[in-house]
């Protein structure tokens, strides 16, 4: 005889739909944070590998300078020195150096034949750099000072030439002294030889005189 069996299942509870939730979505800020974190590793990876490479090329120009270096014969390089500075003292020098054959120059062009020099001396002024001139002289009479004063207010080198102690001398004459700045880049070295080309000048030395005479009146 078959027995039946026969069970009922009544939940104790209701049955409740269970709900799936979803995972959060990352928020703003976190994503941000992962953005520069992300973006500074990268930054300082590029600095890194930057660096290693300026490291390489600097020892890779050193290298080079030095092998550049080793061929160079060493007491060439420093006669080569030396060559530079002798011309740079030699520039120095003719920088500064004056001559005084452009003022007989311009005397000798300037002066009129009325008028003769007995007397010329010059001194150099270290501080304006200019020379000044102190001479004596004759002329036939005092319309012959004036125009000659006149003359040596044209030349643009001659400045503020004065003429004073006017005498009457036995023999007639009119003597006096004159005197007179020189521009400075009258004398300059350098410029008188752009001027001039290589003509040879007379050097001059501070408080040093001469004589000048002349029978027709011209400078010598």
């Amino acid at each position: 005889m078959e027995s039946e069996f026969k069970t009922s299942f009544i939940p104790k509870k209701p049955i409740v739909e269970e709900k799936f939730e979803r995972p959060r979505s990352v928020g703003l800020i976190s994503f941000i944070g992962t953005v520069i974190f992300v973006a500074s590793l990268v930054s300082a990876g590029a600095v890194y590998f930057y660096k290693v490479s300026l490291d390489t090329q600097i020892k890779s120009k050193g290298n080079q300078l030095k092998i550049a270096e080793e061929r160079f014969d060493s007491n060439l390089v420093e006669e080569m020195q030396k060559l530079d500075r002798r011309i740079n003292s030699a520039r120095d020098v003719l920088s500064s150096h004056v001559v005084i054959s452009p003022i007989f120059k311009a005397l000798e062009e300037y002066t009129l034949r009325s008028i003769s020099f007995t007397k010329f001396t010059y001194a150099f002024d270290p501080i304006s750099q200019r020379v000044n001139v102190e001479m004596s002289g004759k002329a036939t009479g005092y319309d012959a000072i004036a125009l000659q004063s006149d003359a040596l207010a044209t030349n643009r080198y001659i400045k503020d030439p004065v003429f004073s102690n006017l005498n009457l001398d036995d023999k007639g004459k009119i003597t006096f002294d004159l005197t007179f700045y020189v521009d400075p880049t009258f004398i300059n070295f350098e410029d008188t030889l752009a001027r001039e080309g290589t003509a040879s000048m007379n050097t001059m030395e501070t408080g040093s005189e001469m004589p000048i005479t002349s029978d027709n009146g011209a400078t010598q």
